[in-house]
């Protein structure tokens, strides 16, 4: 499912949730449950950085990509979180 989401429903996400690290909260948010998700961030944060070199690049395009990989992760769970989180325009992209 999150596959569906377009390379500018992912780039907006990410200026959202790249601003002030918010990803990072989302992240721990989403995969609570299954006791990963401090390798998770800490696997973005390697990414991201090494990546773009220098830290340009989107830790929320990388988190996306390794969602992806998590069957059990859904646009409707992702809303969910975003809403606990308040963030009702990272739920309005991705509820259209």
């Amino acid at each position: 499912e999150l596959s569906s989401l377009d390379f500018l429903a992912r780039l907006r996400l990410g200026k959202i949730l790249d601003k002030e690290e918010k990803w990072v909260k989302f992240t721990e948010i989403l995969l609570s449950e299954t006791g990963q998700a401090s390798q998770v961030v800490e696997c973005i944060r390697v990414c991201s950085i090494s990546e773009a070199g220098g830290g340009s690049g989107s830790p929320t395009s990388f988190l996306l990509d390794q969602l992806e990989q998590w069957p059990q992760i859904k646009i409707s769970t992702m809303i969910r979180v975003l809403n606990e989180m308040q963030l009702q325009e990272a739920v309005d992209l991705l509820q259209h």
